[in-house]
């Protein structure tokens, strides 16, 4: 039954990719007379229909002969499942209803020698033989099973159902449940409850329906709980409390879970939606509060699996609010491990943690003046015999690898050197470590295994670079589970990404195993930016690509990456793969093009990521700034010439450009902006500027609702009217704020139907058709021929 659906899921789907909002990317593509593409807007803004649809989602079958991944291959009319034996180089469409079967075991846990491997497929939990590759179902359910764990032996498998851990016997399949979590609250009057128990009790002698219904029940799966004679205490969730985690110990005797409360008094911002089926105006579907408001807290707890016992961790620092984050078990089952983070984010302690009393002690404590942050700050594990825990700390200024004894002494750096270790992960026997590094050069990413001591650190991948998507992730390598083969995404500025496979040494070559793109994407020739550095006021050499134009025309324009912590000056293919082809169209008419990783950007280190501390739009907007005057002193733009764009922080940088720096900018593009701080969500804007009540010049500093009347040039907002991201509140309350100054050059495109990222390929065709209207109106020097902006045709 299950299954039926979900292939009735599946066949909505590929009815999905005939809809009219798929239709208008598969338009007819224009082409030149010599059969390139043509550079327009409405050819580019089809998005992958044009440029493809990369491979993602690696993962090795259970006994390492197989990879599969999730791919589109041209011609294709939607993704599947993919898979490429090793050795091979030519992969094969999944069939889908095998793909259905097969999908829920690429995520099976397995036994600490590999030999068992366990996974849920909806209501069914399996156990697989990996040398054999026989399966065994072990139990069905009408519903979902979760958290699925399997004992280091493989000899039981736990599981999660109706909100309580289960444990099913590898050998014979029995189930027992491990814990009493109940909803509400724990019962207050024991007499009340006795009186009650009573009456039960006498029910059940009078009447036999009762045992015969009991016994009806038990028939079947799930057994029903018993809520008078638990083995195990209950524990009671109440309102506004939900549990996660279920992190069962090595010995199977105890559970690591997280007790989170929702803030009572905290009000929540909602985003209406317009455009709806039935005609009414409904709520779209996500809500949050703003930065300053009551935020939900969290507990880390310990539950004794035969007593129902609690015990809640405490983290050691009486006077601060930590937020616990369970990294893991020690080999014995004595002690866990957390992430700890302060309420203000000002310090991240690594905490070893006695499982029998909760008590803590401090593996490693960080202090930052600004706030704890950089790839990987969150990461952390035990070394095998759990003497040992590994972290990653910017303690020197740079993300990097340390281990340390949990019973103190000196830290060891693994790693070290003005560079970053962008994500690390113990190999399958925990003998290695497997690092992407921006060693080589902060504009790649390379791929390294290094032993658990720190020795031995090998490059394993030489072909140019990882693909890093936006620079923070490791899902772009899966290394087999023998060690000896490596799946890797590469790509290039100007080449998408593609799959690779390689044995997994130095020096090893790579076969390719996918080609995504369209005979349209490829029939240009398109550009390679140069990476150039921006001299700032400050002597930092600001990072930047450079598109420039064969025969350029006098303007200039500035690209502003969103995030804030994002890069997007490297040599993969960028996550912003529709400007990257605007920027081709700007470079063919003649502008030219700077995309700068400002201060704040991801990939140089924590003094760059922290450089806005307490002033958003300081030195991240005088580096756009600097940026300008760069493209004027050394590119021969003229100093009128300028304009720039940008989204969410981007389109934020935008507005305080147009607003503080009207005489370099004289045209602005600002998509889906932050115009008021305040109104942004707690976890990043807090961080940052830290809380609206306590240092609210900050805010109005950063905030470009502040100095709106500071607007002389040309600008252009648009916003998705269902943005559950950055609010649409946002450009309407600014709105507002012009029309009272009486500002008249602006105008606002609003997209009733678009979230956060625009989805439709018309919304994209409007909204840069717009931008291009802007920039060739007001930046473009008088008599330049403006070709139309949307086609040719």
């Amino acid at each position: 039954m299950v299954r039926q659906r979900t292939l009735a899921l599946s066949a909505w789907w590929l009815i999905l990719a005939g809809s009219p909002s798929s239709l208008s990317a598969q338009q007819e593509t224009a082409t030149t007379e010599r059969g390139e593409l043509e550079l327009t807007v409405r050819n580019i803004m089809q998005g992958p229909a044009l440029v493809g649809t990369s491979p993602s989602e690696l993962s090795w079958s259970p006994d390492g002969l197989s990879l599969y991944f999730v791919w589109k291959s041209p011609g294709e009319d939607s993704e599947g499942l993919y898979r490429v034996s090793r050795g091979e180089t030519r992969p094969e469409r999944v069939p889908d209803e095998e793909g259905l079967r097969i999908q829920p075991m690429l995520s099976a846990v397995y036994s600490d020698d590999r030999r068992w491997a366990a996974y849920a497929d909806h209501g069914d939990l399996y156990l697989l033989d990996v040398r054999s590759g026989a399966e065994r179902k072990l139990l069905s359910s009408i519903n979902a099973l979760s958290r699925v764990q399997i004992a280091a032996d493989g000899s039981a498998v736990y599981f999660v159902y109706d909100n309580n851990l289960f444990r099913v016997e590898a050998s014979g399949g029995a189930v027992a449940q491990l814990t009493d979590v109940r909803e509400g609250k724990a019962p207050e009057d024991e007499e009340q409850r006795g009186q009650r128990e009573a009456l039960e009790e006498e029910q059940r002698e009078l009447f036999q329906v009762f045992e015969a219904d009991s016994l009806r029940e038990f028939l079947s799966w799930p057994p029903p709980r018993d809520t008078t004679e638990a083995d195990a205490k209950a524990f009671y969730v109440e309102e506004r409390q939900s549990m996660r985690g279920y992190d069962v110990s090595p010995d199977g005797l105890q559970m690591a879970f997280t007790l989170t409360t929702e803030p009572k008094e905290a009000r929540r911002a909602w985003v209406p939606d317009y455009v709806t089926e039935d005609g009414y105006t409904r709520q779209a579907p996500r809500k949050r509060t703003l930065v300053g408001d009551e935020q939900s807290s969290g507990q880390l707890g310990i539950m004794d699996l035969e007593t129902g016992e609690v015990t809640f961790v405490d983290p050691g620092q009486d006077d601060r609010t930590v937020e616990l984050r369970f990294r893991g078990w020690s080999d014995s089952g004595e002690r866990l491990l957390a992430v700890g983070i302060a309420f203000d984010y000002h310090d991240r302690w690594i905490l070893a943690i006695d499982a029998a009393t909760g008590e803590s002690k401090v593996i490693d404590h960080l202090h930052d003046d600004a706030w704890i942050g950089g790839p990987a700050w969150n990461s952390a594990g035990w070394l095998p015999g759990g003497q040992h825990a590994w972290y990653v700390s910017e303690e020197t200024g740079f993300a990097h690898l340390y281990r340390r004894a949990i019973g103190g002494g000196d830290r060891l750096p693994l790693t070290s050197g003005p560079w970053e270790v962008i994500d690390v992960e113990l190999s399958q026997d925990e003998k290695e470590f497997y690092l992407v590094t921006s060693e080589s050069s902060p504009h790649e990413r390379r791929f390294y295994r290094m032993s658990v001591s720190g020795r031995d650190r090998r490059q394993i991948t030489t072909r140019g670079t990882l693909h890093g998507g936006s620079g923070r992730n490791i899902s772009s390598v899966a290394v087999s589970p023998d060690g000896k083969t490596l799946a890797a995404i590469y790509s290039a500025s100007n080449e998408p990404p593609e799959l690779y496979l390689q044995e997994a040494r130095p020096d090893a070559t790579a076969q390719r195993i996918t080609e995504s793109t369209t005979p349209d994407f490829r029939s240009r020739d398109w550009m390679v930016p140069e990476i150039v550095y921006i001299p700032a006021r400050d002597d930092a050499d600001v990072p930047a690509r450079l598109y420039r134009p064969e025969d350029p025309n006098g303007a200039g324009v500035i690209f502003v990456h969103g995030a804030g912590y994002l890069q997007n000056v490297h040599r993969w293919w960028s996550s912003y793969f529709r400007e990257y082809m605007f920027h081709n169209l700007l470079a063919e008419r003649g502008y030219t093009v700077l995309d700068i990783d400002y201060r704040a950007s991801a990939g140089y280190g924590r003094d760059w990521r922290t450089a806005i501390y307490k002033h958003m739009g300081g030195k991240d907007l005088t580096d756009q700034v600097d940026g300008a005057i760069f493209m004027i002193d050394s590119l021969g733009v003229a100093h009128d010439r300028v304009g720039l764009y940008g989204g969410s922080y981007g389109g934020f940088i935008t507005l305080m450009a147009m607003f503080t720096e009207a005489d370099v900018f004289a045209a602005g593009a600002a998509l889906r902006p932050v115009t008021d701080w305040a109104y942004y969500n707690h976890g990043y804007t807090a961080r940052i500027l830290g809380l609206p009540q306590d240092d609210i010049e900050a805010y109005r500093k950063s905030s470009p609702i502040y100095h709106a009347e500071g607007l002389e040039g040309a600008l252009l907002m648009a916003h998705g009217m269902i943005d559950q991201n950055v609010h649409f509140q946002d450009v309407v309350r600014l709105s507002q704020r012009l029309i009272e100054l009486g500002k008249e050059n602006w105008e606002v495109a609003i997209y009733p139907k678009e979230n956060h990222g625009f989805v439709d390929s018309w919304s994209w065709t409007d909204e840069y058709t717009r931008i291009l209207k802007l920039f060739d109106e007001y930046i473009l020097p008088p008599g330049t021929e403006r070709p139309p902006a949307a086609s040719s045709n």
